[in-house]
């Protein structure tokens, strides 16, 4: 442990390493974690194999295992879930418990989800502001946005950006970014339904600028 207070209450946990000031403040029985940077996993008590680098990753988790965090406050909320893999400033934020096992690629992906679980998000902000998203897949910037719902594809840059429907295929840049609750919808192509803000479900949509 190096830092003030770093590994503080640590009673019999092994195979850690804390570096940066409350690095794993609190952690008194668990084993192989790592933390680096201020506050990292801070109020971890018994959650194991974790690892957090930057400050304030992973910072409430306290019983969640096999996370890992790196960028400022990535998982930073994160109390209970464990298999979660956060890669970015405030990525998977605000997530809390469920089963988790979401993946989150770049700054805010995530950032609001609570309990959602088996999630993708791969771009700055894709899969952003949904609170229990499930069995997502959103790749780019912005893809996915808005969404809370279940098993749906979103592909390029704002794909699906407003969606709240459940079991949509979205590919493509700024593809339906404007539809809003539909599902079972598949679209291909540049700027599909530009400015529609579709709510009807059961539609395939093909080609540039179609909708």
């Amino acid at each position: 442990a190096v830092g003030m207070q770093a590994f503080k209450d640590n009673t019999t946990g092994e195979y850690s390493v804390a570096i940066g000031r409350s690095a794993l403040h609190n952690s008194t029985t668990p084993s192989g974690n790592t933390a680096v940077g201020y506050l990292a996993s801070y109020l971890n008590t018994t959650g194991h194999s974790n690892t957090a680098v930057g400050r304030w990753a992973l910072k409430d988790n306290t019983t969640g295992n096999e996370n890992t965090a790196v960028g400022y406050d990535a998982g930073g909320d994160i109390t209970s879930a464990h298999y979660n893999t956060a890669v970015g400033s405030e990525a998977l934020k605000s997530a809390t418990g469920g089963n988790g096992q979401n993946a989150a690629l770049g700054m805010s992906a995530l950032f609001t989800t609570q309990t959602g679980e088996y999630n993708v998000a791969v771009g700055n902000n894709a899969l952003a502001l949904g609170s229990v998203p499930r069995f997502n897949v959103a790749l780019g910037v912005k893809a996915g946005y808005v969404t809370g719902g279940i098993k749906s594809v979103y592909v390029g840059y704002k794909a699906g950006e407003d969606v709240t429907g459940n079991f949509n295929t979205f590919v493509g840049s700024e593809c339906l970014l404007d539809a809003t609750s539909g599902t079972h919808n598949t679209a291909l192509g540049y700027a599909i339904g530009y400015g529609v803000a579709l709510t009807g479900s059961n539609n395939t949509i093909l080609g540039h600028g179609a909708g």
